[in-house]
């Protein structure tokens, strides 16, 4: 062979292994792009979660204008009691159905006054010649009512009657006289009078006449067990 085919030879030699170098370089950089892409900065900023985000996932707060208007639930309300006079007296009105007495904890007898009447008339056989000895007859127009008993003695005897009851003026001072007077008790007719005494089991209806000084006030039934009166405002 010539020496000018060898070294044709040669150079063609040399420009296969240059291409096969070329071509070897390009896989290589194939090779690194080939692995998982990482997230541009836009696809990043959607897929990571930011404060604000983890802070927002918890329980929303109630807004000032929701929790300032948030009632109370029937069953957080409560029944008020009822009102006490500053002597300590239960305060009742005109028809409203009041504990009497008790035996313990179980209320035994119940008392309601339906009407006032001012200087009302006497009905009685022998009425009061020289009228009120204080001054105005009022009449209190009652009901009241007792429980059952098993047996005698079970319930004591109750009493609803004038010889218990006080007065205060519209001035607030405490009368001291009785308002149980003879004239009173004598006004009214004797079916008319609410019975002294009241038995167990029994409906009551009728009046009872004081004597007072003045035509409004408060009237004061006091309480024989030592607990606290009941007054009437009229």
């Amino acid at each position: 062979m010539s020496t000018a085919h060898l070294t044709a030879r040669a150079a063609n030699v040399a420009a296969a292994v240059v291409l096969l170098t070329a071509c070897a370089g390009g896989n290589t950089t194939d090779t690194e792009s080939s692995g998982p892409a990482l997230p541009s900065p836009s696809e990043e900023a959607n897929t990571k979660a930011t404060p604000t985000d983890t802070e927002s996932s918890g329980p929303a707060l109630p807004s000032a204008s929701e929790e300032g208007t948030t009632e109370a639930t029937p069953e957080d309300a409560q029944e008020p009691g009822p009102e006490i006079s500053p002597r300590g007296n239960r305060v009742a009105a005109l028809g409203e159905e009041v504990p009497l007495a008790a035996e313990g904890d179980t209320v035994t007898a119940t008392v309601t006054i339906d009407d006032v009447t001012v200087d009302a008339p006497c009905t009685g056989d022998y009425p009061a010649q020289d009228g009120p000895e204080n001054g105005h007859f009022v009449r209190l127009d009652v009901r009241a009512a007792t429980v059952p008993t098993d047996y005698p003695g079970a319930v004591s005897d109750v009493s609803f009657n004038n010889s218990y009851m006080s007065f205060v003026g519209p001035d607030g001072v405490t009368f001291n006289g009785q308002l149980g007077t003879f004239s009173a008790f004598s006004c009214l007719d004797e079916s008319e009078q609410l019975p002294s005494t009241l038995g167990p089991g029994q409906q009551f209806a009728g009046s009872i006449m004081i004597d007072v000084p003045a035509t409004s006030g408060t009237i004061i039934y006091e309480n024989l067990t030592g607990g606290s009166g009941i007054e009437w405002g009229f």
